[in-house]
């Protein structure tokens, strides 16, 4: 699968909500498996967009390097930037179905129960090239 570091980049938050759900064991693994391939990318881009921040930018009173929309470095960040992250790789990974229905514990009598799986929409939409619903 095709992927820009867009993609990649923009996935890593929904991708650390989804695996702090509680789903059955395969589908966890298979979750686990397209983590570790995206973790290797993500971390790739995240030093060379750090390069980019030290690069460009200025110490703020934090200590930390930022870039702002009004320096004149901006423009250049930002073409340097933008060309990161629109650059493809391709990983071979694939889709992950979720399931319809979760183990859960009955809040009153203890007991295991089957659930709907409810997950937020956000999650979905931004994690829509990984996932079968």
């Amino acid at each position: 699968m095709k992927l820009t570091n867009e993609y990649i980049f923009a996935s890593q938050e929904p991708l650390r909500k989804l695996i702090e759900q509680k789903l059955p064991v395969l589908v966890s693994y298979k979750l686990a498996k397209l983590v570790k391939k995206l973790d290797e990318q993500f971390s790739i881009i995240e030093e060379v967009r750090l390069g980019l921040v030290k690069k460009y930018g200025e110490v703020d009173g934090n200590s930390q390097f930022s870039v702002k929309p009004e320096s004149e470095n901006w423009p250049k960040f930002l073409e340097e930037y933008n060309e990161l992250m629109a650059q493809e790789t391709e990983i071979v990974i694939g889709k992950v179905k979720l399931p319809e229905k979760v183990s859960s514990t009955c809040d009153k009598c203890n007991h295991t129960i089957e659930k709907v799986f409810e997950i937020e929409p956000q999650i979905l939409i931004a994690l829509d090239r990984f996932l079968e619903v």
